[in-house]
């Protein structure tokens, strides 16, 4: 029987990626392709909690790019989440740097322990490791984001900073044997010292085309499926001012089969099939120069659909699913919530402002 850290160890395969692991005889799969945000959780496993906390490891996919892998003279532009549009960072050591700022943010606090950048399976990849204090005592942490051209994976590991290295060692095995068979691993671009052409005829032209029609037709499956949410739901002004705004900018992009998909929305949400005005920047051509690329539009940020209530009565909330610890909130009766995960009689809930945290699920009210 195969031990990790000294224990027996149960197999787990994912059909859906074709992702294999082992893990703890004692731990138990607590979430398996659950969506979490943008991010899919394809496996979760954790230990059961304890007075000092809970460990855990989870494998997320994200099904587009986070960094931006294209030549040095095309810009990728996320403009999909609040404020104004943002270029995307075109190295591992600058996502990290935009991880940094965020967990600053939104964790108690925050202390930065390491990070490197590197590959894993074959992709570059960016490591980060840091504490926070949690319900029952400091946090440890440790996420490798792995960049492909057109989806990112996060590996990660969570636990009581005082037991955590038997934890990041199986936490390294788990990285160590990690092969992602996905469609947009394929595609993965080296960032330093990307190849040359090869002898076949292709140009740089060529390649580039290639990829931003890649990236606009991953963008446009972004935006049919927000299209799909919206004939299930009640969206808001803004929100179907968005997504129309987002179809209008593929109208002109200057592929055949997109801008047939844009026309093809637009008629179905009711828009205005007017091509939005040509910027004249991004139109010159520049004689024996690749194409100028159009700032490709992000996926879609997702739209804020609640499901359940909190019962008018309210009701506590917990960081962790672990009824002997004292609460870290008290939610007020009414609010909306979205389930993001279900372990047991708990629920993982997600309110509109981002934050997350454990529930009793059954005592949640179920929208109409």
């Amino acid at each position: 029987m195969v031990r990790c850290w000294g224990r027996k160890v149960k197999a787990y395969h994912n059909d859906k990626w074709g992702l294999s692991l082992s893990y703890p005889e004692d731990w138990e799969v607590i979430w398996e392709n659950e969506p979490d945000g943008g991010w899919e959780i394809i496996v979760g496993v954790a230990g059961k909690p304890s007075p000092s906390g809970w460990s855990s490891v989870t494998i997320r996919r994200l099904p587009h790019a986070v960094i931006n892998l294209m030549p040095a003279n095309v810009s990728v532009i996320a403009s999909g989440g609040p404020g104004a549009p943002m270029e995307l960072p075109r190295t591992p050591e600058e996502y990290n740097e935009g991880c940094k700022r965020e967990l600053g943010r939104d964790l108690p606090g925050v202390r930065f322990i390491s990070e490197e950048t590197g590959k894993v399976a074959g992709l570059p990849a960016a490591t980060l490791v840091y504490s926070y204090d949690g319900g029952a005592g400091k946090v440890r942490e440790k996420q490798i984001n792995v960049f492909g051209s057109s989806v990112t994976y996060r590996l990660m590991s969570e636990g009581p900073e005082a037991q955590i290295e038997p934890i990041e060692e199986y936490f390294d095995s788990i990285v160590a044997g990690f092969k992602p068979v996905d469609p947009g691993i394929g595609n993965a671009v080296e960032i330093e010292n990307p190849a040359e052409p090869e002898a076949s005829g292709e140009t740089d032209s060529d390649a580039v085309n290639q990829e931003v029609h890649t990236v606009l037709s991953e963008s446009m499956d972004h935006v049919e499926a927000a299209v799909g949410l919206m004939d299930l739901s009640r969206p808001t002004a803004e929100d179907r001012a968005e997504v129309i705004s987002l179809i209008q900018g593929k109208l002109t992009c200057g592929y055949p089969d997109i801008e047939a998909r844009a026309r093809a929305l637009m008629q179905k949400v009711g828009g205005q099939a007017q091509p939005q005005p040509v910027v004249a920047q991004a139109q010159p051509v520049v004689p024996q120069a690749q194409p100028v690329v159009p700032q490709a539009q992000p996926p879609v940020a997702p739209l804020w659909f609640p499901t359940h209530l909190v019962p008018a009565s309210g009701m506590p909330a917990w960081d962790t699913p672990d009824p002997s610890r004292q609460p870290a909130v008290y939610l007020n009766g009414g609010l909306d919530l979205v389930i993001d995960a279900i372990a047991g009689d708990w629920a993982r809930v997600r309110a509109v402002n981002g934050w997350r945290g454990w529930v009793d699920g059954r005592r949640l009210t179920k929208r109409a």
